[in-house]
């Protein structure tokens, strides 16, 4: 079955971000794809979600959406750093081009 234990395995996201439902099929230029531990059919663990415009994030999942500690790239060169709880930065910092735009703090913009 798949999903079932922590080994890694490549998924599509289908609907909407956050709430995708997380299937074993897809295309990778019109759906997110996901590669990395799975549990129960869905992210969990260490991995890597590529968008189809480029942009990606790699870290900690936890049921499907990002949570934990990881780093969302942007196709413009900026990023965000940080721990992610629900698929949403909680705590971290969000770069312009290396310099330090904003920060969340509690999942508030500083």
């Amino acid at each position: 079955m798949i999903g079932d234990n922590h080994k890694g395995e490549t998924l599509y996201g289908w609907g909407e971000y956050p709430d995708y439902k997380w299937m074993g099929f897809g295309d990778k230029d019109t759906q997110p794809k996901y590669q990395g531990q799975v549990k129960n059919g869905v992210p969990n663990g260490l991995g890597i979600s590529i968008h189809p415009n480029g942009n990606k994030y790699v870290g900690e999942f936890k049921d499907g959406k990002s949570n934990g500690q990881g780093t969302s790239y942007y196709t413009g060169g900026n990023k965000l750093v940080g721990e992610f709880v629900d698929g949403m930065i909680w705590n971290g910092i969000f770069y312009l081009e290396e310099k330090i735009l904003w920060k969340y703090v509690n999942g508030k913009q500083q």
